[in-house]
């Protein structure tokens, strides 16, 4: 979802809620996707955001 670049943290979070229910109950979601766009940046890839406030990871 993040490489694909078209939804906003928002909209990233509302899906996993959707697609992973049961198993995301609980958990801080938000932290994760901070955590993975993060480990995404040290790796070399660039993520920022547009001006809709998509993320968007090249």
């Amino acid at each position: 979802m993040l490489l694909a670049g078209n939804m906003t943290m928002r909209g990233i979070v509302r899906e996993l809620q959707h697609k992973a229910s049961s198993s995301c109950h609980g958990r801080d979601l938000r932290a994760n996707v901070r955590a993975r766009l993060y480990w995404l940046r040290r790796k070399g890839r660039l993520a920022d955001r547009d001006a809709q406030d998509r993320t968007h990871v090249r």
